[in-house]
Protein backbone atom coordinates (compact mmCIF):
# COMPACT_ATOMS: atom_id res chain seq x y z
CA UNK A 1 0.00 0.00 0.00
CA UNK A 2 1.06 3.32 -0.86
CA UNK A 3 -0.34 6.70 0.01
CA UNK A 4 -1.80 9.55 1.96
CA UNK A 5 -3.40 7.05 3.99
CA UNK A 6 -1.33 4.28 4.92
CA UNK A 7 1.44 7.33 5.52
CA UNK A 8 -1.65 8.49 8.03
CA UNK A 9 -2.28 5.30 9.73
CA UNK A 10 1.36 4.77 10.69
CA UNK A 11 1.95 8.10 12.43
CA UNK A 12 -1.40 7.98 14.49
CA UNK A 13 -0.20 3.91 15.15
CA UNK A 14 3.33 6.02 16.48
CA UNK A 15 1.46 8.32 18.27
CA UNK A 16 -0.98 5.86 19.95
CA UNK A 17 1.38 3.96 22.17
CA UNK A 18 0.95 0.55 23.03
CA UNK A 19 -2.81 -0.01 23.79
CA UNK A 20 -4.22 2.85 23.17
CA UNK A 21 -6.04 3.67 19.92
CA UNK A 22 -5.53 7.14 18.14
CA UNK A 23 -7.54 8.21 15.07
CA UNK A 24 -8.18 10.65 12.24
CA UNK A 25 -11.21 13.21 12.64
CA UNK A 26 -12.66 10.87 9.09
CA UNK A 27 -12.79 8.02 11.06
CA UNK A 28 -14.28 10.22 14.51
CA UNK A 29 -16.78 11.19 12.22
CA UNK A 30 -17.64 7.47 11.25
CA UNK A 31 -17.61 6.26 14.29
CA UNK A 32 -20.45 8.52 15.60
CA UNK A 33 -20.62 8.24 19.23
CA UNK A 34 -19.85 4.33 19.39
CA UNK A 35 -16.65 5.42 21.79
CA UNK A 36 -15.62 7.97 24.32
CA UNK A 37 -12.62 9.99 23.09
CA UNK A 38 -9.97 12.39 24.22
CA UNK A 39 -9.42 14.85 21.44
CA UNK A 40 -5.29 15.60 21.03
CA UNK A 41 -5.85 18.63 18.56
CA UNK A 42 -4.48 19.40 15.24
CA UNK A 43 -0.86 17.55 15.47
CA UNK A 44 2.19 17.76 13.35
CA UNK A 45 2.69 14.60 12.02
CA UNK A 46 5.82 13.58 9.11
CA UNK A 47 4.81 14.01 5.69
CA UNK A 48 1.94 16.42 6.34
CA UNK A 49 2.03 19.73 5.57
CA UNK A 50 -0.51 20.75 8.35
CA UNK A 51 -1.21 19.60 11.41
CA UNK A 52 -3.50 16.71 11.60
CA UNK A 53 -6.75 16.55 14.43
CA UNK A 54 -6.68 13.14 16.25
CA UNK A 55 -8.53 11.45 18.81
CA UNK A 56 -7.88 8.91 21.32
CA UNK A 57 -10.66 6.09 21.38
CA UNK A 58 -10.74 5.97 25.28
CA UNK A 59 -13.80 3.42 25.28
CA UNK A 60 -16.92 2.21 24.31
CA UNK A 61 -19.97 4.91 24.29
CA UNK A 62 -22.75 4.86 26.88
CA UNK A 63 -25.25 5.07 23.53
CA UNK A 64 -28.23 2.83 24.20
CA UNK A 65 -28.23 1.46 20.76
CA UNK A 66 -25.78 1.35 17.49
CA UNK A 67 -28.47 3.33 15.93
CA UNK A 68 -28.27 6.10 18.38
CA UNK A 69 -24.58 6.23 18.60
CA UNK A 70 -24.23 6.51 15.07
CA UNK A 71 -26.20 9.01 14.48
CA UNK A 72 -26.06 12.82 15.39
CA UNK A 73 -29.45 14.50 17.02
CA UNK A 74 -31.63 14.58 14.16
CA UNK A 75 -34.20 16.67 12.23
CA UNK A 76 -37.72 15.76 12.90
CA UNK A 77 -38.87 12.55 10.74
CA UNK A 78 -40.90 14.09 7.56
CA UNK A 79 -43.04 12.26 4.95
CA UNK A 80 -43.22 9.22 6.94
CA UNK A 81 -46.91 8.94 8.64
CA UNK A 82 -48.44 6.94 6.02
CA UNK A 83 -45.86 4.78 7.11
CA UNK A 84 -45.50 4.77 10.55
CA UNK A 85 -49.36 4.55 11.00
CA UNK A 86 -49.77 1.37 9.04
CA UNK A 87 -46.81 -0.08 11.21
CA UNK A 88 -48.62 0.84 13.73
CA UNK A 89 -52.11 -0.34 13.01
CA UNK A 90 -50.45 -3.60 12.77
CA UNK A 91 -48.68 -3.91 15.64
CA UNK A 92 -52.44 -2.74 17.16
CA UNK A 93 -53.30 -6.00 15.24
CA UNK A 94 -50.75 -8.11 16.21
CA UNK A 95 -51.03 -7.41 20.29
CA UNK A 96 -54.88 -8.77 19.65
CA UNK A 97 -53.88 -11.79 18.65
CA UNK A 98 -53.99 -11.26 14.96
CA UNK A 99 -50.58 -12.08 13.78
CA UNK A 100 -49.63 -10.39 10.86
CA UNK A 101 -46.25 -9.32 9.40
CA UNK A 102 -44.83 -6.17 8.13
CA UNK A 103 -41.42 -5.83 6.45
CA UNK A 104 -39.58 -2.46 5.84
CA UNK A 105 -37.57 -2.65 3.06
CA UNK A 106 -35.52 -0.50 0.67
CA UNK A 107 -32.20 0.87 -0.65
CA UNK A 108 -29.78 2.41 1.99
CA UNK A 109 -30.12 5.74 3.35
CA UNK A 110 -34.06 6.17 2.67
CA UNK A 111 -35.44 6.06 6.45
CA UNK A 112 -36.29 2.43 7.20
CA UNK A 113 -34.13 2.43 11.04
CA UNK A 114 -35.47 5.94 11.33
CA UNK A 115 -39.29 4.79 10.62
CA UNK A 116 -38.70 1.64 12.93
CA UNK A 117 -36.70 3.75 15.99
CA UNK A 118 -39.43 6.56 15.42
CA UNK A 119 -42.54 4.04 16.12
CA UNK A 120 -40.42 2.69 19.00
CA UNK A 121 -40.32 6.03 20.56
CA UNK A 122 -44.08 6.69 19.82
Amino acid sequence: MVGETPNLVARLQALAGPGAVVISVSTRRLTGRLFEYRDLGATPLKGFAENVPAFQVLSLSTAGSRFEALRTPTTPLVGSDEEIELLLRRWERAKRGEGCVALISGEPGIGKSRIAHAILEG
